[in-house]
């Protein structure tokens, strides 16, 4: 295997946005979800932009990898999410 395929960068599931911009839309998906504390929301906030930039395969992973805890299941707070993410135009 060549060391090429480790460093690769990944292919954002964004094309044509900037980091910062990416940044803004996962964290915004989030607002009036609440958590148990801050830091909970801003771990689900940077998986979520994990997600948008290619590194995690799937929403329901970034959830999952982010362990965040608040009062929404895991399948309502992914609906949730992507569909702000789709009306933010990220799909």
């Amino acid at each position: 295997m060549s060391t090429d395929a480790f460093n690769a960068v990944p292919r954002p599931r964004v094309e044509g946005r900037s980091k910062d911009e990416l940044a803004a839309i996962a964290y915004d998906a989030l607002a009036g979800i609440e958590f148990i504390e801050m830091n909970d929301g801003h771990r689900l906030g940077f998986h979520v932009y994990r997600y948008l930039q290619g590194e995690l395969a799937s929403l329901a992973d970034a959830i999952y990898e982010a362990k965040a805890r608040t009062a929404t299941g895991p399948l309502e707070l992914e609906r949730i999410i992507a569909e702000r993410l789709a009306a933010a135009g990220t799909r």
